[in-house]
């Protein structure tokens, strides 16, 4: 047997995948590709193409694709303008399209077969829908309203087939009868965020794991009425896909749904590691499919790559883990943890352990010192930044200066250097200097320096310094009436006096030139004068070389001329693209803070250097921080401020009550049901509820706030007498 991975590149990504009952065949399907193959020992071989044909349309774009667990020539895809297509591959024709059902009004995300009546389908779509379809009849025979956003992913329990799951983008987990589909059997808030996928444990019937945004992978119990949280798997990544290992108890694989690449197997017994991890694709992860064997599974990446992937080709992340760690606290406490051995204290093992048992009891020692440390007062600086920087009201100047004030505060100085820095590069000169910027003159009572001008006036020259010196312009300094303390200073501090030699009326300019240097000359000049070190030190020169003083008149066309002059151009500095450097450096260093405050400070002057791909989890994991520190005022801001579309959206989404008695929306008001007539009343004290009240998305109950936060306090059963849990475990 091959102990290899290989791979087959296609024309275009694909979605989804799904494999046929003896695993033999794998489909794929995206929005320019749907293909059927034959998995042979070492290589991919094409069996059928499902886009060929004349009428090709939105129906072939498909966003899912399964495969009948029972009947190994019909397929159901999820296309993406909301329809539902089954496929038979045994039609004689070139055009395999078998039925098209167009249920949904939006796109659909999610098809799956029944594990248990092959006639049942069911799909999932953003419009907040399921349909159940019986594919003998051909039309849509069930309605599943969940009364949430749109559907992501949903799947049936193969050890309780009428069981249903469906995960939506507000994060909710609901549970569905098949039976019953007027309303979720159970349902809880299972993500901070979108919930984007679900799977069901082969062998324990009641996990359930589930994976959103909040870069969390989640398994629930739920043999009880009250869902229990078994575990939780922290990622890096928000995750897009979850698959349960066949054959291991606690082994889980998940995708991340972007910037992570490797597609990872978790052991929840041991969750802050990869167990095993497989790093073939070069993007995200659209799909994972095991092979009936524990050791060998197919995934098909954005990247267009079909992989089967072998446990023996798998990269060990636990073996390169630092088997030390060490920690400062901000109170001064020191802790170190220590790998623990049998030649350090470990028990030894009763028996040949493997892989999977040196992963999971691998122990570990952690002990604490208190030093002499002082506390720092900059334990909190994350939420003393957040609260404090300037991100928008004021100038580019004083917001930086500010903001480095804040960091230089924190004993964050690296960062105020950073702030100062972008200050500097993007308060240009052609700019005015605002109050702050760093300029030390005003430009309303200073006069610039080295400007062309005629002749001082007399009141200039009584007020320009404490001694009457001249004023330093272009004119001075070429008739060599500067002081020795001006722009131009040479030598020992004695400046020559300087005086300009050409005949009256003369146009062109002349070539002016040093009268003296800076050094002694080792050679002989150019026009034939005495070297200097023949000249003698005091000695007064020849009457005929004494030179005449220039012709005011001339020296004032000369000026004119000089500053008519343009000035030679210089390119832009690629500040812009140092800045980008410099934010991906803090971003990979975990200092996402600094990176969103920059960004969000600078606007769009990061647009050309920074694509949105890059900068959106930054501000994704900014904003679960700011959300963990309860600094929700912060985290508004910063969705309103931020330069990507993705992020400004945030706070747009809108939440639509409904009625606590026929569940249907309330359009129009939020304290009166145009469907039943009634109004929305107080579970508590059972009056009309106008204005701020609280309101459970799972059974549609609610009042005032403050009697639900009173409540709450001391229950978590919905106050009505409707048995929905309000309050999810956590």
């Amino acid at each position: 047997m091959s102990t290899k991975s290989f791979f087959i590149v296609q024309e275009a990504p694909a979605n989804a995948l799904s494999l046929n009952k003896d695993y033999s065949q794998v489909v794929i399907a995206g929005r320019n590709v749907f293909k059927v193959l034959l998995i042979e020992e070492q290589r991919f071989v094409e069996r059928l193409n499902l886009r060929i044909g004349k009428s090709l349309n939105l129906s072939f774009s498909s966003n899912d694709v399964v495969w009948n667990p029972f009947d190994e020539t019909q397929l159901a895809t999820a296309a993406t303008n909301g329809q539902v297509v089954l496929w038979d591959l045994n039609k004689a024709s070139r055009n395999k399209q078998d039925h098209v059902f167009s249920e949904h009004k939006r796109t659909c995300n999610k098809v799956t077969f029944h594990p248990s009546e092959p006639h049942v389908l069911v799909s999932g779509s953003q419009d907040g829908t399921m349909k159940l379809f019986d594919v003998r009849k051909k039309e849509a025979a069930i309605t599943f309203q969940g009364n949430t956003e749109s559907v992501r992913d949903l799947q049936f329990n193969g050890s309780q087939p009428n069981t249903l799951c469906a995960v939506s983008e507000s994060g909710q987990v609901q549970l569905w009868d098949k039976a019953r589909p007027d309303r979720c059997v159970r349902q809880l808030t299972a993500h901070n965020g979108p919930a984007y996928a679900c799977d069901w444990h082969p062998e324990h019937a009641a996990w359930l794991a589930t994976a959103g945004r909040d870069k969390a992978i989640k398994v629930w119990d739920t043999l009880n009425s009250a869902i229990r949280l078994v575990c939780t798997i922290p990622t890096m990544a928000s995750v897009g896909r979850v698959v349960w290992r066949p054959q291991r108890e606690h082994h889980i694989a998940s995708a991340a749904l972007l910037v992570d690449c490797s597609i990872n197997i978790w052991d929840r017994q041991r969750p802050f590691i990869p167990f095993a991890s497989f790093g073939e694709h070069t993007d995200v992860t659209t799909g994972i499919a095991w092979k009936g064997d524990p050791r060998v599974f197919l995934s098909t990446s954005k990247d267009g790559t079909l992989y089967l992937h072998r446990f023996e080709d798998a990269d060990r992340p636990a073996d390169r883990a630092n088997p030390h760690g060490l920690s400062l606290a901000a109170d001064g406490r020191l802790g170190l943890a220590v790998r623990l051995t049998h030649e350090t204290g470990g028990r030894p093992p009763r028996r040949p352990l493997t892989s999977r048992d040196r992963f999971r009891l691998r122990r570990s020692l952690l002990s604490t010192v208190s030093g002499p440390v002082e506390p720092s007062p900059a334990g909190d600086w994350l939420q003393q930044s957040a609260r404090r920087y300037l991100l928008h009201g004021r100038s580019l100047a004083d917001m930086c200066e500010h903001n480095a004030g804040v960091a230089a505060d924190l004993r964050r100085y690296h960062v105020a250097r950073t702030w100062r820095a972008i200050k500097l590069l993007y308060t240009s000169a052609r700019e005015p200097l605002q109050p702050g910027d760093g300029g030390t003159s005003d430009p309303e009572t200073k006069a610039p320096r080295n400007v062309s001008g005629g002749e001082p006036k007399a009141d200039d020259a009584e007020t320009d310094g404490d001694e009457g010196e001249p004023e330093q312009n272009l004119a001075n300094i070429a008739s060599g009436l500067a002081n020795a303390q001006g722009d131009f200073f040479f030598g020992d501090g004695e400046v020559n006096e300087m005086c300009l030699d050409y005949e009256e009326g003369l146009d062109v300019a002349p070539d002016f030139s040093l009268p003296t240097e800076a050094f002694e000359l080792r050679h002989e000049l150019q026009d034939g004068s005495p070297p200097p070190e023949s000249i003698q030190l005091g000695a007064e020169p020849p009457i005929e070389a004494a030179r005449q003083p220039a012709n005011p008149a001339l020296v004032e066309q000369i000026n004119s001329s000089l500053m008519a002059m343009p000035a030679a151009s210089v390119g832009d500095w690629p500040a812009g693209r140092v800045v980008a450097d410099m934010l991906r450096h803090y971003a990979a260093d975990g200092d996402v803070q600094t990176a969103v405050s920059v960004m969000v400070v600078l606007g769009d002057r990061l647009r050309p250097h920074l694509s949105p791909a890059v900068a959106e989890p930054w501000f994704l994991a900014y904003l679960e921080l700011l959300a963990r520190f309860q600094l929700w005022n912060v985290a508004t801001q910063v969705v309103r401020l931020a330069p990507l579309p993705a992020v400004g959206c945030l706070n747009q989404m809108v939440v639509k009550l409904h009625c606590g008695r026929c569940a249907s929306p309330l359009e129009r008001t939020g304290w009166w049901c145009h469907r039943c007539r009634a109004p929305s009343t107080c579970a508590v004290c059972h009056r009309v509820v106008r204005g701020l009240q609280a309101w459970c998305q799972g059974c549609a109950h609610g009042g005032h706030l403050c009697h639900m936060r009173q409540w709450f306090s001391g229950h978590r059963m919905c106050p009505s007498g409707c048995g929905h849990v309000c309050v999810p475990v956590s």
